[in-house]
Formats: structure tokens, sequence, C-alpha cells
């Protein structure tokens, strides 16, 4: 079982590395035939170091990661949308070695208590259909596909899903 923890800004770079490593996985895996590999390396510098220490320091912005044997396997990160009580999940990502263990399940756990704590009730995630595994994941945990935006993004159809608390 690994250790679940908001990022510390000693680990950014560390996280960092970690969520560009999964997402170059994720589109050799199941998005190059559905995701154009210009829009993941366009999506990429937003994973920088620099860029998640800013979010740290963001009063609405979460960073969870996991680890194992001190090394992180999973970030996860997102955003108090406002005083309206929503969330929402920017990233979900376990290095592929660590797959398949309920490393995403915790994560996802400890972000649902998190902005329940901060008075959310409800969060969501704009999702590409392709990534079965993580809509699998999302569904066991009670998520529901909210809606379809189709041709949305770089003309590729996403999927809001979403679970409400209470």
């Amino acid at each position: 079982m690994a250790t679940i923890e908001e990022l510390a800004e000693e680990d950014a770079e560390e996280a960092a590395e970690a969520t560009r490593d999964c997402m170059r996985d994720a589109w050799e895996r199941w998005e190059k035939d559905y995701y154009p590999e210009e829009a993941m390396e366009f999506d990429l510098p937003r994973h920088s170091a620099e860029e998640y220490r800013k979010r740290i320091a963001l009063p609405d912005a979460f960073i969870i990661v996991a680890k194992e044997r001190g090394r992180i396997v999973g970030v996860c990160s997102g955003h108090v949308v406002g005083k309206g009580g929503v969330a929402s999940l920017g990233w979900l990502g376990v290095a592929p070695e660590s797959r398949k263990q309920g490393i995403g399940n915790q994560l996802l756990e400890a972000v649902e208590e998190h902005v329940k704590d901060r008075g959310c009730h409800k969060i969501s995630v704009v999702t590409l259909p392709c990534l079965t595994d993580a809509v699998r994941l999302f569904f066991k945990r009670g998520w529901v596909p909210e809606c379809n935006l189709t041709r949305h993004s770089w003309k590729v159809d996403f999927m809001v899903v979403s679970k409400w608390f209470d």
C-alpha cells in the first residue's frame, strides 16, 4: 500500500517528472489513435516543477501524491472552484509499473476526502473516453458520466465524469 500525502515543495521536480512520464505512457498505450501527439506535447509543460510549486501556494489548489519506498508513483491534482461547493480534478496518473495495485483508488479516495473537507458537494473531471482504466476506476468509486463534449479540444470527444457527496 502506498503512502498518500500532499505534495511538498521539495518533491515538485520528482512529481512533475512522474506526471510527464505517465502522460507519455498513457499517450502510447491508450491515446495514440485518439488524441493528437501535438496535444499531449502541448499539455506537458503544465506539469513542470515550477507550475507545481505555483499550485502548491494557491489556497484552492491541491496536488496529492502516492509514494512507494520513498518514490513518487502517482499524482493527482485539481482545485476547488470558488465557494460554490464544486471541485475539479485536473489530473490523475499512476506510474506504469505501479498500476493495478490500488494506488489510483487510494489517490481518488484522498482527493474525495480533501474536497469534502473543503465543503464541496461535487467533484468532476474532464477525461478522454479512451482512457478506459481511469474511466473504470471512476465508475468503481461511484462517479457517473455527466455529459459528453463532442469534438471538443483538439477536435476530439471528451467526457465529464462526476461524483456528488451527501
